[in-house]
């Protein structure tokens, strides 16, 4: 994926700024994006409400089931990412 620190979601606002024009300044407004999540945060997100719906990992919380989650999440993450869409 060409654009995976891209937002997943952006916001579009409008924005203004004031630009030196000749004697005197004017205002001028121009559309900016508000970032949120990356797309690579977003496929974390998704993956990791996956792999925490197994009930038996629920049931046997702990550091080393959480940090498995969290490194899950991203390997699947990194691997949508990473494949070419045409």
């Amino acid at each position: 994926m060409f654009n995976k620190d891209q937002p997943a979601a952006p916001c579009i606002v409008d924005v203004c700024e004031v630009v030196l024009s000749g004697d005197r300044n004017k205002e001028q407004w121009t559309k900016e994006q508000m970032y949120g999540l990356t797309k690579r945060e977003m496929f974390a997100m998704e993956a990791m409400k996956a792999i925490i719906s197994n009930q038996s990992l629920i049931d046997s919380i702990n550091d080393k089931s959480i940090e498995y989650i969290k490194e899950s999440s991203y390997k699947i993450a990194d691997s949508m990412v990473d494949e070419d869409y045409e």
